[in-house]
């Protein structure tokens, strides 16, 4: 016997009165002065900030890890095994809030879709609400449990590189909830079609990262040097 199908709340969504059946999109014509070349151009122009964000965050990781690994010493061997260490438990914890923002982007640009402003900002604030909690609880999670995630990954590590991958993860999970929330603010940005602030937002934060990295962990410009 068929399972029978569950229902989700966007299938009891209000559909207007001119919107076409979504299971015959397919065959659906284009609007009148709507070409697949505007399509297309449109699609590119709503992607390409978020692939250039994507890149830009990813090349920042890589040089973090660049800046880490050439501490002098043993101390650079050990930080850069402590921020490979920490980083894996981070982002298993933080699976629950990508899917979140996966969702709110998805349900406002529905929202965008049908004009309905009053919709979206009820899914905004509901999605920050939600963000802000599964983050309050990942953060008590990640705080208490972040030597033993760190030690469960590899029992024959040595103690000095477990301890420094704690301590990264500790101070990491500390600084988690503003920056989920503006992860949600972000992908909330995206599901209204304003993918070129979120691009602008994160290639501030990459570069204020990598220049903050590199006065504090070598300590440049008369700060502390920190290290890892």
């Amino acid at each position: 016997m068929a399972r029978k199908m569950i229902e989700t709340a966007l299938d009891r969504l209000p559909y207007g009165p001119d919107e076409p059946d979504v299971s015959r999109v397919g065959k659906i014509p284009l609007p009148d002065g709507v070409d697949k070349k505007q399509l297309t151009r449109d699609v590119v122009m709503l992607s390409w900030p978020s692939l250039l964000e994507l890149m830009l965050s990813q090349l920042t990781t890589f040089v973090d890890q660049i800046m880490v690994g050439r501490i002098p010493g043993d101390l650079g061997v050990v930080g850069l095994a402590a921020v490979g260490l920490a980083g894996a438990p981070k982002f298993a914890l933080m699976t629950a809030i990508q899917a979140l923002n996966v969702g709110a982007t998805a349900v406002i640009a529905r929202s965008r879709g049908q004009q309905n402003r009053e919709r979206a900002n009820l899914i905004f604030r509901h999605a920050m609400l939600l963000s802000l909690i599964v983050t309050a609880i990942l953060t008590v999670v990640g705080i208490w449990g972040s030597e033993w995630m760190v030690r469960f990954m590899g029992p024959n590590i040595s103690e000095n590189t477990i301890l420094a991958a704690a301590d990264y993860l500790r101070i990491q999970f500390y600084g988690l909830i503003p920056l989920c929330l503006t992860f949600t603010v972000t992908a909330c940005l995206r599901g209204v079609g304003n993918t070129r602030i979120p691009m602008i937002y994160n290639t501030v934060a990459n570069v204020v990262n990598l220049v903050m990295n590199y006065i504090l962990i070598y300590g440049k410009l008369g700060a502390p040097a920190l290290g890892v």
